[in-house]
């Protein structure tokens, strides 16, 4: 986790370059703050309890900003089953609400698009990076 900061920061400065934007329009806000984390602390002595280390980390956030800021595209996914494949036009996904596909089935699974501005990417778990 150490090393996330200093790779953001290369990030940020990567990205305008391969934007599809003039580099006047794209703008970018940083913010800095700090987290309490805890730390288990294992004793030396099998009989004693866990106990518990507080200790700050430093939190680095960066929004960027295009143009005056507004997102003026479609909210929705461009190709929603592509999984980053090229997907052929013709290629259609189930319709979840269709009593034809579904054979009487009345569940749904739509969800409501939510009408978000910010897109936020943050790091996994501690405990879930030995996974990666």
């Amino acid at each position: 986790m150490g090393a996330a900061i200093p790779l953001l920061l290369q990030l940020v400065c990567a990205l305008p370059p391969i934007l599809p934007f003039p580099q006047d329009e794209i703008r970018w806000e940083v913010t800095t703050g700090s987290v309490e984390v805890q730390d288990e602390v294992l004793p030396e002595d099998d009989e004693e309890d866990l106990a518990y280390q507080t200790r700050s980390k430093s939190v680095l956030g960066i929004v960027f900003k295009i143009g005056d800021g507004e997102f003026e595209g479609d909210r929705g996914a461009i190709r929603k089953y592509s999984a980053g494949k090229s997907v052929p036009k013709s290629f259609r996904p189930p319709r979840i609400n269709d009593p034809k596909v579904n054979k009487g089935s009345t569940r749904g699974k739509g969800k409501a698009t939510e009408d978000s501005s910010a897109i936020v990417y943050e790091e996994p778990e501690q405990e879930y990076m030995d996974a990666l």
